[in-house]
This record gives C-alpha cells, sequence and structure tokens, in this order.
C-alpha cells in the first residue's frame, strides 16, 4: 500500500511538473523567434500534448483501478450520435457566437473599450491546411476533453455532484485566457460536460474537435450568417442537442469517477 502510494504523489508531481512546463518554459523557448504557420501550429500542439495530454495520463496512471475505470468507460458512438454530433458542433459555432454577442457590450461598457484579439493568418496549401486540421482542431479536441472532462470534471462531480460540471467548465473558460470569448466558453464547456456524462469522451472530444475546425473555417472563409442560416442552426442545434441527451441504451459515463 505504502508503495503504491509513493507512486501515486509521484505521478501527481510530474503530472504538475509537466504542466507547469508547457504554460510557462514551452512559450519562453520560442519567444521572440518568428515561426511560420506551420511551426506555429505545432507548437500549439506540442504545448497542448505536455499541458493537459501527458498529465491526464499520469493522473489517470496514478491509481490501477482509476485507469481501469477510465477505459471501460470509453463507449463508441453509433451512426445516428455521430450524426448528431457533427450537427451539434456545426450548429453549436452560431449559438456560441449569440451568447458572446450578448456579452461584448458588457464588456465593453465595464472596460471602456473590446480587447480584440490577434487573428491567425489563414492556412494556404495542403500542407499548412492539414497541420492546423490537426494541431488546432484534433489535437486540441482530445487533449482538452481528456484533461478537462476525463480528470478535472470526474473528480468534481464526484466531490460537488452535478455542480462540478459548471466548475470545471468555468475553469475550462478561465484557461483560455479570453474574456470576449469567456461566457461562449462556459456555456461549451458545460456543452461538452454534458455530452461527456451522457455519451462519453470519444463523443466529447468529437464535438470539440468538429467545433474547432468549422470555428477554423468559418474564420478562414469570412463566412457571412444571415438571419436564417442562425434560425436553422439554432432549430439543428435544439435537435441535435436533445438526441445527445436522450436516456437510450447507449448509457453514457456516469462522471464520477473513482
Amino acid at each position: 500500500m505504502r508503495s503504491e502510494n509513493k507512486k501515486a504523489y509521484l505521478s501527481y508531481v510530474l503530472a504538475a511538473l509537466t504542466a507547469l512546463a508547457a504554460w510557462y518554459l514551452l512559450p519562453m523557448l520560442f519567444a521572440g523567434k518568428e515561426l511560420t504557420l506551420t511551426a506555429f501550429y505545432c507548437v500549439n500542439a506540442l504545448q497542448q500534448i505536455f499541458l493537459f495530454i501527458l498529465p491526464s495520463v499520469l493522473i489517470l496512471n496514478a491509481r490501477k483501478p482509476r485507469w481501469e475505470h477510465y477505459l471501460s468507460q470509453l463507449k463508441r458512438m453509433n451512426a445516428e450520435i455521430t450524426g448528431a454530433v457533427l450537427l451539434g458542433a456545426v450548429s453549436c459555432t452560431v449559438v456560441a457566437s449569440l451568447v458572446i454577442s450578448f456579452w461584448l457590450p458588457l464588456v465593453e461598457a465595464v472596460m471602456g473599450y473590446v480587447p480584440e484579439s490577434v487573428p491567425l493568418p489563414d492556412p494556404e496549401g495542403a500542407a499548412e491546411w492539414i497541420t492546423a486540421v490537426l494541431c488546432i482542431g484534433v489535437i486540441p479536441g482530445i487533449a482538452e476533453e481528456l484533461f478537462f472532462r476525463g480528470v478535472l470534471q470526474r473528480a468534481l462531480v464526484k466531490r460537488f455532484s452535478g455542480a462540478g460540471i459548471w466548475i470545471a467548465a468555468l475553469i475550462f473558460a478561465l484557461l483560455h485566457l479570453d474574456i470576449t470569448s469567456f461566457p461562449g466558453l462556459v456555456f461549451m464547456g458545460f456543452l461538452l460536460g454534458k455530452i461527456y456524462q451522457r455519451r462519453g469522451l470519444i463523443a466529447s472530444a468529437a464535438f470539440h474537435a468538429l467545433y474547432n475546425l468549422i470555428v477554423l473555417w468559418i474564420n478562414t472563409a469570412g463566412a457571412d450568417i444571415g438571419f436564417l442560416d442562425m434560425f436553422l442552426c439554432l432549430i439543428a442545434f435544439r435537435f441535435a442537442i436533445k438526441r445527445l441527451m436522450k436516456e437510450d441504451e447507449d448509457h453514457a459515463a456516469d462522471g464520477a469517477g473513482v
């Protein structure tokens, strides 16, 4: 038992050191350097891996029953759930934008201005697009869901019950360090938490990655969304989320953890 506790403590220390190194040291290594867009994407993916994936694996592996229970909760998606995830992720971009649009006037009233986020250059060519898809969409979707839902939310729900989903969503939003998108990130965090609780990690990670990719495409294409588009997206979003939240035989992860 004592050796098992030592292993657990060592895993927690290594997880903390890995996350701190990714948060502070990795940006310092590239500070002041002019990176190509492809290199920037790769650095972002590397930070996600060391900040979220490796610490999550270390924490889950600290105790064998926790890791085994976690693996047992990975639920595969059938065609219907896959379709609902795709429809929900696409339509959620509009819903999140609407939430943010109501927030920005409040930010301006309090701060006197709206902080401007620096837009990334648009990817050009096959190599940059492939790198962007992996490093901006897929890897962050998997990494953040593994940590925020698979590790953090499970622990918080076990301690605080349903409030744990909201707490995890708030932490998820705060760590993005983006005040202009804060309510949209809280909304996304809560929604992903409910999807994880009902459908498991694969569904929430797929939803998150698809959402990232749609946002990347919208920003690159400069798509103009009209009133009819918004209305249709709201209907599609309601339909998709209702299906994802429906109680059926494909029971989701219970969210409590061990």
